[in-house]
């Protein structure tokens, strides 16, 4: 790892809780999630070896499955000169892909790599004061800014695409909210139409049967816990068939100009799709009946024009999932593909 990634991170991180909270006090169980049995001995070492790397410790290490391992780092020290603003400083975001690209890297090549750890999660939660003159040592989280590792990313070095999900103390961006606030409202009046779904104050819409929309926010709320990026929408199609639909995933920003479908960024997409269908199927789908899981990514491309700049869909890419390769553990694809819009 070079000395500018390390003095990225170590410029980036600095945990406002870590004064409060003894240090022993995160080599409880409790910041050690799903280990396996036969890691489960290693955990706190990994956690004191990147304190040492770094010079902060993460406030959560967790298995997602077998082979994914998750960082949770909070408060980190480029956000606490301002933490009365609810809008993320987009001047902070180089230094925090940075960062998690170096985390990733070394928790990969001092643990992962011989642990068989094919997908490493690094995230960044951003904290703001909410009474800031009632109760002013209280604080909420704002933002999570992600990133997601494939192998070939850990292997090759390459800087990820950041993914941020707003917390309950965060705000988007005034033009951006604004953006949002439209979409929402022209799809609403489509929904009024159709009578059918229920929209979601957060631009998530449900689609099926009435009683089941409390359920599929519910089900929205928590695959934007665990994947970092929020469904645009979930639709319960029949008794036995749930499809998850995402617009504009972080992996596909970086170019948003081309009308070409960036072929390169399948294999994340197909991972991408594997987490999300098996984490639906275990949160939900295996006992409510569900047959059949789709999950569909829609890549948006930036049409400027003399009057305005808007996003159009170019292309969406849906894997599919049926419950014979959903019950034996790891999720499989039984179809990927790509669809021209």
């Amino acid at each position: 790892m070079g000395s500018v990634g390390k003095m990225a991170l170590i410029v980036a991180a600095g945990f406002a809780s870590g004064a409060a909270t003894p240090k022993h006090a995160y080599a409880q169980d409790s910041a050690f999630v799903a280990w396996p049995r036969e890691l489960a001995s290693r955990a706190p070492a990994v956690a004191d070896g990147i304190a040492r790397e770094f010079g902060e410790r993460p406030r959560m290490i967790a298995f997602g499955g077998r082979d994914t391992i998750q960082l949770l780092f909070w408060n980190p020290k480029i956000w606490q000169d301002d933490m009365e603003s609810k809008v993320l400083p987009d001047a902070s975001l180089p230094i925090i892909r940075g960062a998690t690209r170096d985390v990733a890297a070394y928790v990969w090549t001092t643990f992962g790599r011989d642990a068989g750890v094919n997908v490493v999660r690094v995230a960044f939660v951003r904290v703001v004061h909410d009474s800031k003159y009632i109760n002013p040592t209280h604080e909420v989280p704002a933002q999570e800014v992600s990133a997601l590792f494939s192998r070939q990313m850990l292997e090759t070095g390459q800087l990820p695409m950041l993914a941020t999900a707003l917390r309950k103390g965060g705000a988007l961006p005034p033009n951006t909210q604004k953006w949002l606030d439209s979409l929402r409202a022209a799809r609403q009046g489509k929904t009024d139409a159709n009578s059918s779904g229920t929209s979601n104050p957060r631009d998530a819409f449900v689609r099926g049967p009435t009683k089941l929309a409390p359920r599929g926010l519910a089900l929205v709320d928590s695959i934007e816990r665990d994947f970092g990026e929020r469904p645009r929408e979930l639709a319960f199609t029949g008794k036995d068939t749930i499809e998850v639909t995402f617009w504009n995933p972080s992996f596909w920003r970086s170019d948003m100009e081309s009308k070409e479908f960036p072929q390169a960024s399948l294999p994340l997409v197909r991972k991408a799709a594997e987490r999300v269908g098996g984490f639906v199927w275990r949160k939900y789908g295996r006992d409510a009946g569900i047959d059949v899981v789709r999950v569909t990514f829609v890549r948006m491309r930036r049409v400027r024009t003399a009057v305005a700049t808007r996003d159009v869909s170019v292309q969406e890419v849906t894997g599919e999932f049926v419950r014979k390769q959903l019950v034996t553990g790891a999720p499989r694809l039984v179809s990927l593909k790509l669809t021209q819009r």
